[in-house]
């Protein structure tokens, strides 16, 4: 029976002498080895084209010319290239066809090949080739247990079946590489054939030929393969667990990091068992650890992708509410904190939304804290117009002219781009601007107002007279609401922009004023000067700083004692001890 061992045969007598001890090792080592014998001889009736290839491979050192090797360095580098290539599409292919035909076993789709009657004896004949092959292995592998047995055996019987062996060996090998080859054997198959499983040890000259060999290098590749995905996931974990936190990375979110990819390997490894478990391995045999590792890791990273895709939109959403539950409280600090990590997350819908705590740190009084948002906000979505408006105004409060005139100036730039191309995909944040004619007049009326007043204090007053008169010219074209106070300031373009812009006339007359005193190049620009001053004083303000313009502007058109009345700005420029001399 398959897998038992040989029964010894009576021996002749006067055949074996010695102890009775060594008798009976004697009698069990010659019938194992007339046992293997036998084996062997059926094994190779079997192979009736058979050869035995007398040729052994043999290592010659030879000396080679250094500059001989570095020439033939690319040459030899591109043929190996070439044939690994060669052998990597070989494998593939047949690793393709062997999952088509482990599928279709695994669905019992077997009615095309049981009606093929060729098909049905070379599966017979490859079976009991397998028999053979196994009753010889097995025929070998006894007398190497008997030869191993510490019980003496007499010295002619162990040298006759040592010699028997050493000449045999190599039969053998090529007989087992002929029938593995031939027959395409499996060679955990031929493990799971055996009625005892047999010791890992046992098996040298059996596993090692080249199909279990590259086996095995395919399933390193696979292995090594499978480390791309599945590094690539976890940066994305990382990086996820990153953008995720509140308030950027920090130790939590890098144990998250590590909680998460110990999770996502170890699920990789269970899948890879449960499958190679409960479907490869039913199907043929054969372990596709490998392949199946890289599968998991594979679809592990497009998991986490889809998650690192999805997740975010999904938390600023959630941020962006807690952030404006904070704005309607009134807590800036808190809602900063909020829509701030909402802007990161997902910039497109969520930048407009942390231009608001920016205006509430500006009605608050805080105008650092407002300036620092409002610099997040650009950062987020540069194409946010009342974003610049806002900073602009600010760094100029602050003397920082340049910076304004270039948020200004870029400003104007997309709002013209985006009214000539509405429909513009680059041109959506910009929409809400352009889509009303009235909107767009007042945020280009805005924008060339501060543009004008950053020229002014920069000393430039040409410039600043061009973009007060486009201010100018804008704020003609709408119709102004009445205002009697205070209004809130407008973070989107909607009906707070008209009255916020109705709160800045005044203001744009006082430009102008101080424009036209500083250019004083006639008595147009004079007549200009004091046209806009009386506009000045006869404005209504709505904060303490327009207070202050409006007070500067009773002053300036005091009726001067010596001159018996208003002095224009040529007065001012003969005149150095007054206040307005030099037209600063």
């Amino acid at each position: 029976m398959l897998g038992e061992n040989p029964p010894p045969e009576t021996p002749v007598d006067g055949e074996f002498e010695g102890s009775p001890e060594a008798i009976e090792a004697g009698v069990d080592l010659e019938s194992a080895r007339r046992a293997y014998q036998i084996a062997l001889d059926n094994l190779r009736k079997a192979m009736p084209g058979f050869r035995q290839d007398k040729r052994r491979l043999t290592t010659e050192l030879k000396r080679q010319n250094v500059g001989t090797t570095i020439i033939r360095a690319p040459l030899d580098l591109v043929l190996w290239m070439v044939g690994l290539l060669r052998s990597l599409l070989r494998e593939l292919g047949e690793m393709a066809r062997d999952v088509n035909n482990d599928i279709r076993e695994a669905l019992g789709n077997k009615k095309n090949r049981s009606r093929n009657l060729a098909i049905r004896r070379a599966e017979e004949e490859t079976a009991r080739m397998q028999h053979l092959l196994l009753e010889t292995l097995w025929a070998r592998d006894y007398v190497q247990y008997v030869l191993e047995q510490p019980e003496p055996v007499p010295y002619n019987i162990k040298r006759d079946a040592l010699t028997y062996l050493i000449e045999h060996d190599d039969l053998l090998e090529d007989l087992r590489r002929e029938v593995v080859e031939h027959y395409d054997l499996d060679p955990a198959k031929l493990r799971k054939a055996q009625p005892t499983p047999p010791k890992a040890e046992a098996w040298w000259w059996f596993l090692d030929n080249r199909r279990s060999r590259r086996a095995r290098r395919l399933n390193a590749l696979w292995f090594v393969l499978a480390t791309v995905p599945a590094l690539a996931a976890i940066v994305l974990i990382t990086l996820l667990t990153q953008r995720l936190s509140i308030d950027g990375p920090d130790a939590l979110s890098g144990a998250s990091a590590i909680a998460q990819l110990v999770l996502g390997l170890a699920s990789i490894l269970a899948g890879r068992e449960v499958l190679n478990a409960f479907f490869f391995d039913r199907s043929s045999g054969r372990s596709w650890q490998g392949e199946a590792t890289f599968a998991l890791a594979t679809l592990f990273f497009v998991v986490v992708m889809m998650f690192y895709l999805v997740a975010p939109p999904a938390a600023a959403d959630v941020y962006n509410w807690f952030g404006q539950r904070a704005i309607d409280s009134g807590n800036a600090a808190e809602a900063e904190l909020y829509l701030e990590s909402a802007t990161r997350l997902d910039p497109d819908p969520h930048a407009s939304n942390l231009l608001e705590v920016g205006c509430l740190y500006l009605t608050l009084g805080s105008p650092d804290r407002a300036q620092s948002v409002f610099e997040r906000v650009l950062e987020a979505d540069s194409r946010l117009l009342l974003a610049r408006y806002y900073l602009a105004e600010l760094n100029s409060d602050n003397g920082e002219y340049a910076q304004s005139l270039q948020l200004l100036t870029d400003g104007l730039n997309l709002l013209a781009s985006a009214r000539a191309n509405p429909d513009g995909v680059e041109n959506d944040i910009l929409r809400p601007y352009i889509e009303d004619p009235v909107v767009a007049e007042q945020m280009e009326y805005l924008l060339h107002l501060s543009l004008g007043r950053a020229y002014l204090e920069a000393g430039t007053y040409q410039q600043a007279k061009a973009n007060l008169s486009s201010a100018q010219a804008s704020l003609g074209t709408f119709d102004l609401p009445n205002v009697n106070g205070p209004v809130e300031l407008p973070c989107a373009p909607d009906e707070r922009l008209s009255a916020y812009v109705a709160t800045t006339e005044i203001d744009l007359w006082y430009f102008e004023a101080r424009t036209f005193d500083a250019i004083c190049s006639g008595t147009a620009d004079s007549q200009a000067a004091l046209s806009a001053w009386n506009e000045v004083r006869l404005g209504r303000t709505t904060s303490s700083r327009q207070d202050t313009r409006q007070d500067e502007a009773e002053v300036r058109l005091a009726r001067d004692a010596a001159l018996g009345r208003t002095p224009t700005c040529l007065d001012l420029k003969n005149n150095t001890s007054s206040p307005f001399g030099g037209g600063g």
